[in-house]
């Protein structure tokens, strides 16, 4: 893999410390528009995300991982509760669902899991994947994510763009103190404006 550049990290930063009002004062770094509401609801997405896959795990003799990996699959544009809805329907034999590529991801998590998703175009999918598992370190980049980022959703075209990214938030869960996937969620809530 290519070094990062150290200037689109911190532009990214810079452009993710904006959405959550990220600042120094007196020393302390504090995030000045974001709610408490929204910090809480950041902290818990992805552990009751988390207990969503573990029903679907349960109800289909899945494993965590596969079930994980099975939602992520589904997850590119698609809101969590239809998210939800599509992965079971998959799991009962429908066809038709929706997106032909989420169709072919999930069916290769089937028969391979959660790794199915590791591919030089699923990062964002295999990241989900994780971060469903409980793996906090993993940061998932969205479509939310790169116009936060200040950035044309095509104009990451490259594993290289998407590491920089997801470096970008880890400095800032490191600044303030929470796990990368918090701070992915938040940032994510901050821009979207809910956490739904």
């Amino acid at each position: 893999m290519h070094k990062l550049r150290d200037h689109k990290v911190g532009r990214y930063t810079k452009n993710y410390g904006k959405v959550i009002g990220s600042e120094s004062v007196q020393g302390k770094w504090l995030m000045l528009k974001v709610t408490r509401t929204q910090i809480n609801q950041a902290v818990t997405w992805y552990r009751n995300a988390g207990y969503d896959c573990e029903n679907i795990a349960k109800e289909f003799d899945l494993s965590l991982a596969v079930a994980c990996a099975l939602v992520a699959a589904w997850s590119p544009r698609m809101r969590w509760d239809r998210n939800l809805l599509v992965a079971r329907q998959h799991m009962q034999g429908k066809k038709h669902l929706g997106m032909d590529k989420s169709a072919k991801r999930a069916d290769r998590v089937l028969l391979h899991g959660i790794d199915a998703l590791n591919t030089p175009t699923g990062h964002k999918t295999h990241n989900f994947a994780w971060n469903l598992f409980g793996d906090y370190e993993a940061v998932t980049i969205d479509s939310h994510m790169i116009r936060a980022a200040g950035l044309k959703q095509d104009s990451v075209t490259s594993g290289l763009m998407y590491e920089e990214l997801s470096q970008a938030v880890r400095r800032l869960a490191n600044r303030h103190g929470l796990q990368n996937a918090e701070m992915q969620a938040l940032i994510w809530i901050a821009k979207r404006g809910s956490a739904i």
